[in-house]
């Protein structure tokens, strides 16, 4: 399963607190940018722009970039329009850089 990260962390997703400087980086870039949601991919590449009902897509090789529309046509399970950082995934190999040790499995 992927690694995720969110603001404050919940049962499936770990707090960006506990990230490492390039995990850190990444979400105040997104940020900066008010992206939603940023997904690396451990293999699979694809350059696209997509949008969807909910969120336009940017997907550049193994990076993929979410950014909710302003009206969007289906429901979100955010609370509101948001224009900050959400969710940070991140593939498997990523387990080995964090600055500490997991205890557990974060998904099942």
């Amino acid at each position: 399963m992927a690694l995720s990260f969110s603001q404050q962390g919940s049962t499936t997703t770990l707090p960006i607190s506990y990230g490492g400087f390039k995990h850190k980086v990444m979400w105040f870039v997104g940020n900066l940018f008010r992206f939603n949601i940023i997904r690396i991919r451990q293999k699979k590449r694809r350059y696209q722009i997509r949008k969807g009902e909910t969120f336009v897509a940017y997907h550049f090789s193994r990076v993929s970039i979410f950014k909710q529309l302003k009206e969007p046509s289906r429901k979100l399970w955010f609370k509101r329009h948001t224009k900050t950082m959400k969710i940070l995934e991140l593939p498997n190999s990523e387990h080995d850089k964090l600055p500490f040790k997991r205890l557990g499995k974060t998904r099942s």
